[in-house]
């Protein structure tokens, strides 16, 4: 598969993880892809902020595909951006002070990102 190919997988991933945590949290928690906010508002809020930011990061990607110029930076943010979801997961990590289900499911998800996006870029410089 080339560079576009896995970018687009990843990015269709990314974006159907967003819409869902955005549009359904509370299907997202039973299907035990986010957080179970326990119809708190303001986790539910940030939940639902997470779900946008992915799909709009899923959506730029993907546009970017139109663009020679636009498509690397693109897949280079949408790796740091899995980079930087594992970084916080890290931290809470200590903070919480083991891994629980939550996080455990987060570094999952956000390392098959960076694998994603990075062999997204190394198919891109061949």
């Amino acid at each position: 598969m080339g560079a576009r190919g896995i970018t687009v997988l990843g990015s269709v991933f990314r974006l159907a993880y967003g819409v869902g945590a955005f549009a359904a949290p509370r299907a997202m928690e039973r299907a035990r892809l986010a957080a179970q906010t326990d119809d708190r508002p303001d986790p539910r809020l940030l939940q639902r902020a997470f779900g946008a930011h992915q799909a709009l990061a899923a959506g730029f990607t993907l546009a970017a595909l139109r663009s020679e110029d636009l498509l690397r930076p693109a897949i280079l943010m949408s790796a740091l951006l899995d980079g930087v979801d594992i970084a916080s997961a890290v931290a809470e990590v200590r903070a919480r002070g083991g891994v629980d289900r939550t996080l455990a499911g987060g570094l999952a998800l956000s390392g098959a990102g960076v694998v994603t996006f990075l062999a997204a870029l190394r198919a891109l410089e061949r």
